[in-house]
C-alpha cells in the first residue's frame, strides 16, 4: 500500500463516518512518518480484506453509513469505470446480506 492509497481510505472513511481523526494501527502506520519508504515496507493490503467486508457490512448494519451514502461515494473514488460498477455492484449486495 503507499501513501497515496492510505490516505484514499482515510478520506473515504471521514466521508462515511463524519470522523475526521483516525488512528492507523499495524504495518501501514510506517506511512505517516515515512511518506515514501523502501518497497518492503508498502508490501502489505491490509484495506479491502474479509475482515474489512465483514467491518464495511456491520458499518451498514448498526446504521454508521447507509448503502446510499455508500454508493454516493464511490463517484469520489480514483476507479475506472468498470471498477465503480464492480464497486457499486459489491455494496448493493452487501447491503442485501
Amino acid at each position: 500500500m503507499t501513501r497515496e492509497e492510505l490516505e484514499h481510505i482515510i478520506r473515504a472513511s471521514a466521508d462515511a463516518t463524519n470522523q475526521y481523526e483516525f488512528v492507523i494501527v499495524g504495518s501501514q502506520s510506517i506511512l505517516g512518518q515515512v511518506p515514501n519508504p523502501e518497497p518492503v515496507f508498502t508490501m502489505s493490503a491490509e484495506a479491502a480484506r474479509h475482515k474489512d467486508r465483514e467491518f464495511c457490512m456491520a458499518l451498514m448494519e448498526y446504521g454508521y453509513v447507509t448503502p446510499a451514502q455508500a454508493l454516493k461515494l464511490v463517484d469520489q473514488m480514483p476507479l475506472d469505470n468498470e471498477q465503480k460498477r464492480t464497486l457499486r455492484a459489491t455494496i448493493r449486495r452487501w447491503a442485501r446480506a
